[in-house]
């Protein structure tokens, strides 16, 4: 059975910035997926 690697990500949103906080997380997810992350997790 191969394991998961989970990353969490507590990043600083800002309401109503969609493309702001799209970015952010864009960005959080490739540097979870540079580290080896297989899932990443938002609030």
């Amino acid at each position: 059975m191969k394991s998961i690697r989970l990353a969490l990500a507590q990043i600083d949103t800002t309401v109503g910035d969609l493309d702001g906080n799209v970015a952010a997380i864009a960005g959080w997810m490739e540097k979870a997926a540079d580290a080896g992350a297989d899932l990443v997790v938002f609030p």
